[in-house]
């Protein structure tokens, strides 16, 4: 569970977020009868902004009818530019090139569609160059693109396939549906929201219908849960390092304690230098070993500012509304637009949390296994092996799982690390093997 979770949000920062760290977007909520933003007034908009891509879409239903075969299917066309494959690292162009400056500058009835459209209209991938009607429009084929990426991509689809069109190939009055930005820097070096540009540059309240949603930050929210996990790990690794160190301290001061009674301290620190050495020795490697766990398993916690209240923290009915908030845009996402981004956010998030919910549960089954073996005096060589196997048995079955959901397998070195640490000094080893071994050493330093 742990490889999937790791692999799930490996997955998600390199082909859903990509190079867009900064993200953005302006997503149109309204009637469309009510004021919006227009791709003429786009133009007006990234005038003003001078940080990265920008791109924007209006999604139109169509009837996509094959010019041959007059096979037929419901979709979404998209009406945008060139830069739209940017927001979207996780579409792959197959065959063909997606849509360019020439395209979108010309108007050109150029269509870019999915590998999954392409065999169900064609039969087959290998279509560019052909033509199919989107309403009494016919266009071009330049492009296939797959944008699969597992159970991400089947937990967050609409259930209709998408083509890309030029914004300037087809004439509508429909407001854009989504602007998207990466970055918030605009001219003179003045930071806005994304709703306030809309409102300053087009001098009018054009936002009062879109929601804003800010992405900046929201690969590090993904990757919280499975941090949470590790410095959960981490914190029951140091305290039982902590209880081992003071069962050696409470060993060594009780041998020191027998030297004075024997001797001054000076004489006794004397004849005892390369013990004391020694025991300093070990005292640095259990603070490495303290430390090395603390540099793993630290993090940076982030919430998104939106989910803390302005004044104190423990404001019980901002959380709350909040709360109420995030319901009732649940209830209302069938009516509000869909946006491809903040879907497969959603899904990642679900996945993550449900994930989570499990580990958490399987890591308290493991504390009580282990505790089972400890009273049954299960023999360490045995306990080390099945330790072992269970480890490389779960580290196979998560690629499976990965494998069977459709996502790229990340290796979770942090948690083999931390779960090797856990169990090798949850078995009492360390302590009864530096024991075993000072009390010879000691032995030979005193003759």
């Amino acid at each position: 569970m742990v490889s999937v979770l790791r692999s799930l949000t490996a997955t998600f920062d390199k082909k859903i977020m990509g190079d867009t760290q900064k993200r953005v977007e302006a997503v149109y909520i309204g009637e469309n009868g009510e004021p919006g933003i227009t791709f003429k007034d786009y133009k007006k908009i990234i005038e003003d902004y001078n940080e990265g891509d920008t791109s924007a879409a209006i999604v139109l239903e169509f009837t996509a009818v094959a010019e041959l075969s007059q096979r037929s299917l419901d979709i979404k066309a998209v009406m945008t530019d060139e830069n739209y494959i940017n927001f979207f690292p996780c579409m792959t162009m197959k065959k063909g090139t997606f849509l360019d400056s020439n395209m979108v500058k010309n108007g050109e009835k150029a269509a870019v569609v999915s590998s999954e459209l392409a065999r169900k209209l064609y039969m087959t991938e290998d279509i560019i160059g052909n033509r199919l009607f989107l309403g009494d429009t016919k266009y071009k084929i330049v492009g296939v693109y797959d944008a699969d990426i597992g159970v991400l991509s089947d937990l967050s689809d609409d259930g209709y396939e998408r083509i890309y069109i030029p914004y300037t190939s087809f004439e509508t009055d429909k407001n854009i549906d989504y602007l998207m930005a990466n970055g918030l820097r605009y001219k003179y070096g003045v930071v806005f929201s994304i709703k306030e540009l809309i409102d300053r540059t087009l001098k009018r309240k054009a936002a009062y219908n879109y929601a804003e949603r800010n992405y900046e930050r929201y690969d590090i929210v993904t990757k919280q849960f499975e941090n949470v996990l590790y410095l959960l790990l981490g914190l029951v690794c140091m305290y039982l390092l902590i209880k081992n160190i003071v069962a050696f301290l409470k060993q060594r001061v009780g041998f020191y304690r027998s030297k004075l009674r024997d001797s001054y301290i000076k004489e006794m620190i004397r004849k005892n230098i390369l013990t004391i050495a020694l025991d300093l020795l070990i005292m640095f490697g259990f603070a490495g070993i303290l430390l090395f766990i603390w540099r793993i398993v630290k993090f940076e916690f982030y919430v998104p500012s939106e989910y803390l209240p302005p004044d104190n923290v423990f404001d019980i009915g901002f959380y709350i509304e909040k709360i109420k908030a995030v319901i009732r845009q649940s209830n209302s996402q069938i009516k509000a637009n869909y946006a491809p981004f903040d879907a497969m956010l959603q899904s990642t998030l679900k996945i993550a949390w449900i994930l989570t919910a499990f580990i958490i549960t399987g890591f308290v089954d493991l504390m009580l296994s282990l505790r089972i073996a400890k009273s049954a005096q299960m023999p360490k060589v045995r306990f080390a092996l099945c330790s072992m196997g269970s480890i490389v048995l779960g580290i196979a079955a998560g690629y499976l799982v990965v494998c069977f959901m459709g996502i790229d397998y990340s290796l979770p070195f942090k948690f083999i690390v931390l779960i090797l640490c856990f169990l090798i000094l949850n078995s009492g080893w360390i302590f009864e093997k530096i024991t075993v071994k000072y009390e010879g050493v000691s032995q030979s330093i005193s003759s």
